[in-house]
């Protein structure tokens, strides 16, 4: 199996264990979905890390809902694809392109980027509710190559030092 990560901004932190399965995940938004890497993992966080020191926390605020998935099946809250979150996408794209990234789903990048938070059992946004933006998540999705495991390799603060998890 391919090591896979992927980078979310996760809504309430306080709800972010440093380690969970797939079917518990905090509520939080998906940035950038699902890649494997062709350099190595510290490369990433280098350039994650100096690409958050220089951006600024925005808000975001969710707009109405749908389902994605194969069978339509996964509820999402939709977030508005203002410029800030759009260009945040394509930044994070571009950044781990550069490193050789190869994406699950390569259709649903650039301009088929719908910024969306998936409704969790316990949690999910409601329309129109508002949320800042101020970090992103680097996440592995499969930890020491369990496929049942997903844990958090670091925080990234906008405009800030990282934080969370090391490697």
């Amino acid at each position: 199996m391919s090591q896979k990560y992927v980078i979310v901004h996760f809504i309430d932190k306080s709800t972010v264990p440093e380690e969970f399965s797939p079917s518990e995940w905090p509520l939080h938004v998906t940035l950038l979905a699902n890649f494997t890497l062709g350099q190595p993992l510290e490369r990433l966080i280098d350039e994650l890390a100096r690409y958050a020191s220089g951006k600024q926390a925005y808000d975001i605020a969710a707009d109405g809902e749908a389902q994605f998935g194969r069978s339509r099946s996964v509820a999402v809250s939709l977030i508005r694809p203002d410029e800030a979150i759009v260009a945040m996408h394509r930044d994070l794209k571009g950044i781990t392109a550069a490193l050789g990234a190869v994406y699950d789903e390569p259709a649903y990048m650039d301009d088929g980027y719908r910024p969306h938070a998936t409704t969790q059992a316990a949690a999910r946004l409601t329309d129109k509710q508002v949320v800042t933006l101020d970090d992103f998540t680097l996440v592995d999705m499969y930890p020491g190559e369990d496929i049942t495991r997903r844990r958090i390799i670091q925080t990234f603060r906008l405009g800030g030092n990282a934080h969370a998890a090391d490697i």
